[in-house]
């Protein structure tokens, strides 16, 4: 097993109190819905304990540890199987389920300063809103209340069907 630095040991203890209130008030996994107290069906127990993900990698992971612009929650399945395939799941997209789920703590520009302040344009609003339209898009087309029309053929459209049932997919986020 690979051994941990004292630096980093003393750099985890200090945010622990945030991380782990940071959990407690998201209370499922941002990615997937799951939980424990909506736990997968199909997999182990174990898969659905839920803790922080640094959406921010290498380098920069140390000091995202506090940041809750540069952390998601997530299951065990879901950070050690889905999250870490930087294709599925690409800082963007990752960035948009933050955005989704907790917008108060969303803040893109504060991101790219910790993760790489000499490049402020690596990652683009319009990349995460790509993804963002996506995970609406989705959950519209799940919610049984929600009057979508039959075929939305422009990013124009969708939003404007999200911005109606704006209430209707932060009530499904927060269920599932």
């Amino acid at each position: 097993m690979r051994q941990i630095s004292d630096k980093r040991r003393r750099r985890e203890s200090e945010c622990q109190q945030f991380r782990n209130d940071l959990v407690v008030r998201v209370g499922k996994c941002e990615v997937c819905g799951h939980g424990p107290l909506n736990p997968w069906k199909d997999r182990p127990p174990k898969c659905s304990g839920i803790h922080c993900h640094e959406i921010a990698n290498g380098p920069n992971r140390q000091a995202a540890l506090d940041k809750p612009y540069a952390i998601l929650v997530s299951c065990n399945y879901c950070n050690q199987d889905r999250l870490t395939d930087r294709k599925e799941f690409p800082e963007a997209r990752q960035l948009a389920i933050l955005q989704v789920s907790r917008p108060e703590d969303y803040d893109l520009r504060k991101y790219l300063e910790l993760t790489s302040p000499n490049a402020p344009n690596r990652i683009e609003q319009w990349e995460v809103d790509r993804y963002r339209t996506k995970i609406i898009y989705a959950a519209l087309t799940r919610f049984e209340n929600c009057e979508l029309p039959k075929r939305i053929s422009s990013l124009k459209q969708i939003l404007a069907v999200a911005s109606e049932c704006d209430s209707a997919i932060k009530r499904l986020v927060s269920d599932e």
